[in-house]
């Protein structure tokens, strides 16, 4: 007799997620394209795509029908970013029903007590909430880690000597004693961190207990977004925290990029903003026998896999200074239109402060050349894109210009005829 199968919601490891939820995110593929392109079978297909619709919010599975053929896709608004549906994924990787309900039923024990109590008073008085619902209790061992986890997250308190030897009672809420506009205050303030944050899980759970204490206090809409926000960039929290840690501790990290294991020293997180993606610019070896980490190298997020943080110390490395280079672009604006060169002209400035304007040779007109400044001329090409037809990149050696003019050929081809 074949056996049923059995899908379980928990997600034993985000990177085998991860990668379905980015290419599902294109919403091009239906189930037997994207079973061929992407070599997954049609029943791994289902149940990540049922994991996707159990845990993110319910408007952001979508699914469009086409040719008799349905093409799933996630869809999001930015001014929703905040929201943080991995928060929801964390919880429901290590908590199951049958522990949620132990680890409440203890907290509750140890509330309602009115002296601490020893492990052995605790299990009974558990076991007696259990047999009240019909339920089974966990046997000693099990319980006893939950003890030791609740104690390590600060949320009993262990007390030893006496007679009595190890007793447990509920810690203090360091929340309580606030006031309510200290509690607004307060809510105010993780609200606007979540919401320009690139971490989106710091801020989450507090914010949402301050609301629960005194819900005048709950974070309203702010005045200010991050401008990729999307939903999106939840799937890489995990690799930018393990990114951070090795940051702050100057520790090594190790990962998985395009199939290739790589050990590298991270120094900095950034943030592209002509495309949204982030990127996280370590060094690397010269060699595989190099004792020094001293090659600069970028990483895009959402492509590093397997992530861990190496326990022992960084060795020591140094870093490039990395030389900008000068983009010159001649800006071509009508003598009668002074409010679209004052609009250039902030657009430019507010990208790139150290711009340097001045004047075009044809005093005719209000057109200008502006003087770029960036590491990499290629970074900023989809970006000049979004001046035309009043851009005109001059000739320099970064081959920018080449590139430009053979791109608006290749488009005139495609109109002609």
């Amino acid at each position: 007799m074949k056996k049923s199968h059995r899908l379980r919601m928990t997600i034993g490891k985000f990177d085998t997620l991860r990668p379905f939820l980015r290419a599902l995110s294109y919403g091009c593929y239906h189930k037997q394209e994207f079973s061929r392109r992407y070599g997954v079978s049609a029943r791994s297909y289902e149940d990540n795509l049922s994991r996707a619709r159990f845990f993110l919010p319910e408007d952001w599975v979508r699914q469009s029908s086409h040719a008799r053929r349905q093409y799933p896709t996630l869809a999001g608004d930015v001014y929703r970013g905040a929201e943080n549906a991995l928060a929801r994924v964390y919880g429901m990787k290590s908590l199951t029903p049958r522990r949620v309900r132990c680890l409440m039923a203890m907290l509750a024990v140890l509330g309602e007590a009115e002296r601490p109590l020893t492990s052995a008073e605790l299990f009974d008085d558990v076991w007696a909430c259990a047999g009240r619902r019909g339920e089974e209790a966990p046997d000693a061992s099990t319980f006893s880690r939950y003890v030791r986890e609740l104690v390590a997250q600060g949320l009993v308190v262990q007390h030893t000597g006496g007679r009595a030897g190890r007793r447990f009672s509920l810690a203090e809420n360091p929340l309580e004693g606030l006031s309510a506009g200290e509690l607004a205050a307060l809510a105010f303030a993780v609200g606007g961190y979540r919401a320009w944050a690139h971490l989106t899980a710091p801020g989450y759970f507090l914010l949402r207990t301050l609301g629960e204490m005194d819900p005048a206090a709950q974070a309203t809409r702010f005045p200010w977004r991050c401008k990729h926000a999307s939903f999106v960039r939840v799937l890489d929290d995990e690799v930018l925290a393990a990114a951070s840690v090795a940051i702050a501790h100057g520790r090594l990290l190790s990962f998985v990029y395009h199939g290739r294991a790589v050990t590298a020293l991270p120094w900095r997180i950034v943030t592209s903003w002509a495309d949204g993606r982030q990127r996280v610019e370590a060094l690397v070896r010269r060699s595989a026998h190099a004792a020094r980490f001293t090659v600069a190298q970028t990483y895009r997020a959402e492509e590093m896999m397997d992530v861990r943080v190496l326990a022992r110390g960084a060795m020591t490395g140094k870093r490039r200074r990395s030389r900008r280079q000068a983009v010159r672009v001649h800006f071509h604006v009508p003598a009668d239109d002074a409010a679209l060169r004052a609009s250039l002209v902030h657009r430019l400035q507010a990208r790139f402060p150290e711009v340097r304007i001045e004047a075009g040779q044809d005093v005719a007109t209000l057109s200008f050349v502006a003087t770029l400044f960036v590491q990499d001329p290629r970074s900023i090409f989809p970006w000049l894109w979004m001046f035309h037809p009043h851009a005109e990149v001059l000739a320099g050696a970064d081959g920018l210009r080449v590139r430009m003019k053979q791109d608006l050929e290749e488009v005139l081809r495609h109109y002609e005829g």
